[in-house]
């Protein structure tokens, strides 16, 4: 969340650190009621959420660049880390591993960047 205060703040919005991890731990409510239904939504809509708690009206005044860059900082942590040996998709998974799925993965949900329908795939 460093780098939305940063983004934020050259687009001229002020937005402490302990306003964005609040804003970031209450957006998950949102995020509830759509993963209740059995549906995900994708890395912008995560950022309006946040974005919207901060402000209602933000989401709709933040112009495209800045929007880029927020979920470009959003989405980079999960890039960064290598999939663990345990992992399903792994190059070389586990032999416990080969016929599991996880519980909530639908099998017939296509395979949205690499994830076999874990991240942005209705489920």
């Amino acid at each position: 969340m460093a780098d939305f205060e940063t983004i934020l703040g050259g687009f001229g919005v002020k937005a402490s650190a302990s306003a964005l991890d609040r804003a970031y731990d209450d957006s998950g409510g949102y995020l509830g009621r759509v993963w209740a239904k059995n549906r995900d939504v994708g890395v912008a809509d995560h950022v309006r959420a946040i974005l919207g708690v901060l402000d209602s009206k933000l989401p709709g005044r933040v112009p495209a660049d800045v929007m880029s860059a927020l979920i470009d900082a959003y989405a980079r942590p999960i890039l960064l880390v290598p999939p663990s040996p345990r992992c399903p998709r792994s190059p070389t998974p586990s032999p416990s591993w080969r016929n599991r799925g996880a519980p909530r993965l639908r099998r017939s949900a296509p395979n949205v960047w690499g994830f076999g329908g874990h991240v942005g795939a209705p489920i």
